[in-house]
């Protein structure tokens, strides 16, 4: 093996390894929380700042993953914008 074998094999490893800590995280976090969700009396999990979250169109996969404390972006198209909707901050 050379050296360029070496970090090739290191960094698909740790790809690998990064990618079963999420799903570890997802199987042992979300899911849980997406099955049995709090009321929405209730307030939201907190949101885990050191997971990249998602983006999705879908507004009900959106309050899921946003009830789970994952953070999530919904994005919208421009037209179903109106003059009357409330943006925070735009991004």
């Amino acid at each position: 093996l050379t050296f360029h074998d070496v970090i090739v094999f290191v960094a698909q490893a740790q790809h690998t390894f990064l990618d079963i800590y999420a799903f570890m995280d997802f199987v042992e976090i979300v899911q849980p929380r997406i099955a049995y969700p709090t009321s929405f009396s209730q307030s939201p999990h907190a949101v885990h700042t050191d997971w990249m979250g998602a983006f999705t169109t879908n507004t009900k996969i959106y309050e899921e993953l946003f009830h789970a404390g994952v953070p999530v972006w919904l994005k919208r198209h421009e037209i179903t914008i109106t003059d009357t909707t409330n943006i925070a901050k735009a991004v």
